[in-house]
């Protein structure tokens, strides 16, 4: 058991009452203007009247009063110390002289204005700071709180379920209709936050397109339930309804005081932009997820697994919608894990990513996709196939070599062969993607533009590069029956068309979706109305037995 010393007790003693006349600094400031009046006044009178400089002192009360408390309590200080030190005080207590009027009475005026000076400046001083507080805390474009406002959220608030809301298609929006709306639909978008989310709730905007959230803590899913349906309303702006797509990643309970750091907000980043990239609504904090023990054992198995035969390919159908016809297979990979069974692209290919393993990944997934297209070719089956390529593999000065050698090596055409890269990976580096395109290009290998829509979503900065094809994102597909969603593919697919680009519509699912994409002169399709990838095992027999049935898809619309 420890003890204070003397010392620390009374640092301690000091350190309690210093924080208690923070927290009622007006009280404190009432009781030492109440105390100080009587005791100024007896001061006054036991040094021998009014006629001696002592009287000063009545100047303290009535300017702190003035100061802290407001012009109203600063005029009744001033009138109340007046009097004591007028009609209740002599001009000389030892011979009993009364003040002239005029004396006290001037001095009465005096400390009147004094008292209403003080607190008409102190007043005009705390409304100025409330207004400097509001500016700095307020997004001036947006008229949305910023992260400034996290000071002025008092402590002791409770616990939050801290989320992160990203508008993704921003920059659509800022090229189709302007900064300014969609400064205004990130205010929409605030504004339907705070009117759906419970009392208590805050909402602050820590980037251009991206919004933390605070709601008072009741269990994480059915918060992050609250904000999706909080978000469900449309965004209407100068009554032009406008498509915003949102993702949204909601981190662990949190107090104020870690709010404070900001660090609960980088974690929820973190999960919203996981949502993001792999096309989810939201993504949840899940302890076991972010332990991280999992993902670090899956990535030590990944080569083995390479090596090993655990991985294979599947291969999902392209479908020219003009003749209704195979046009080509995109090679996916699947990992089929003895002890843990088959284990999806999503929970292990974002985990390759960020590491050196998505070289061999690729490397694997061209050279078996080459090996399937000789096999292909011995049977007299022209075909085609794509291969996905992250940012990584994309920008590796080794990746061409690579893929110059495995169709050496299988005596495959490079016409045969697409690369599917996304929008975001040529931005990184626009003249780097111009000269690494070229090179393929003039090579044989066509360029595909994967997800069109979630990043950029501009095809100002897609005429740029040397590409040959767009892939509309599912999203948008599976949302056609939406009037704005509907206008958005046709635009996109006219525009497509007018920059010399093919249009391949991803996640088609249904006889209506199908007629609607060809009325609109889509080029290709790729859903599982036409099948679901293909074993690489079945995909030549696949191939044989539908690639003339496909047809009778054509006759039922």
């Amino acid at each position: 058991m420890s003890y204070m010393t003397v010392q620390e007790g009374k640092v301690f003693v000091m350190s309690k009452v210093l924080n208690w006349m923070k927290r009622h600094h007006r009280i404190a400031t009432m009781i030492f203007v109440v105390v100080s009046l009587p005791l100024i006044y007896l001061l006054v009178y036991f040094t021998g009247g009014i006629k001696y400089v002592y009287s000063h002192t009545m100047y303290v009360p009535i300017l702190v009063a003035g100061f802290i408390l407001g012009g109203p309590y600063g005029l009744i200080v001033a009138f109340i110390a007046g009097i004591l030190m007028g009609p209740m005080m002599p001009l000389e207590v030892s011979t009993g002289e009364q003040q002239p009027f005029i004396n006290w009475f001037y001095r009465m005026v005096i400390f009147l204005s004094i008292g209403g000076l003080s607190g008409y400046f102190s007043d005009r001083f705390r409304r100025a700071l409330k207004l400097n507080r509001t500016l700095i805390s307020v997004n001036q474009e947006t008229m949305v709180p910023n992260t400034n406002f996290m000071d002025l959220i008092p402590e002791g608030s409770g616990t939050f379920t801290v989320a992160s809301v990203i508008i993704s298609n921003r920059n659509n929006i800022n090229e189709v209709f302007g900064y300014e709306i969609f400064n205004k639909v990130v205010n929409l978008t605030y504004v339907h936050l705070m009117s759906g989310l419970p009392q208590g709730s805050y909402v602050m905007q820590s980037d251009s397109h991206l919004l933390w959230v605070m709601v008072p803590f009741e269990e994480i899913h059915k918060d992050t339930e609250k904000i999706i349906s909080s978000l469900s309303s449309a965004i209407i702006v100068d009554d032009v309804k406008i498509f915003v797509e949102y993702y949204i990643g909601a981190g662990k309970m949190s107090t104020i005081s870690e709010c404070r750091t900001f660090n609960p907000f980088r974690e929820s980043d973190r999960f919203a932009r996981f949502a993001e990239k792999n096309n989810l609504p939201y993504a949840i904090y899940d302890e076991s997820k972010v332990i991280k023990h999992h993902q670090f054992n899956l990535l030590s198995e990944f080569r083995h697994a390479l090596d090993s035969d655990e991985t294979y390919l599947t291969y999902h159908p392209i479908i020219d919608l003009k003749n209704m016809s195979i046009y080509q297979f995109e090679a996916l990979i699947r990992w089929q894990h003895p002890q843990k069974g088959l284990i999806m692209p999503n929970d292990f290919i974002p985990l390759v990513e960020n590491t050196q393993l998505v070289h061999p990944l690729v490397d694997w997934v061209v050279n078996k996709g080459l090996v399937k297209l000789s096999e292909f070719g011995a049977k007299d089956i022209k075909i085609r196939v794509a291969f996905n390529i992250s940012a990584n593999n994309f920008n590796d000065s080794k990746l061409y070599d690579k893929i110059v050698e495995f169709l050496n090596l299988n005596h495959i055409d490079a016409h045969q062969v697409s690369l599917e890269i996304t929008e975001t990976i040529l931005m990184d580096n626009p003249e780097r993607s111009k000269a690494i395109i070229k090179r393929f290009k003039d090579l044989g290998v066509t360029i595909a533009i994967d997800d069109f829509g979630k990043g950029y979503s501009s095809f100002a900065y897609l005429s740029q590069f040397a590409i040959d094809y767009v892939k509309i994102d599912r999203y948008f597909i599976n949302h056609l029956k939406d009037e704005s969603i509907f206008e958005i593919v046709k635009a996109s697919i006219n525009l497509a068309h007018q920059l010399n680009f093919k249009v391949i519509a991803e996640g088609v699912e249904t006889i209506e979706c199908l007629n609607t994409i060809r009325n609109l002169s889509c080029d290709y399709a790729q859903g599982f109305y036409f099948s679901k990838p293909v074993h690489q095992d079945d995909v030549i027999n696949y191939y044989l037995q539908n690639n003339d049935k496909l047809g009778e898809l054509q006759n039922e619309s």
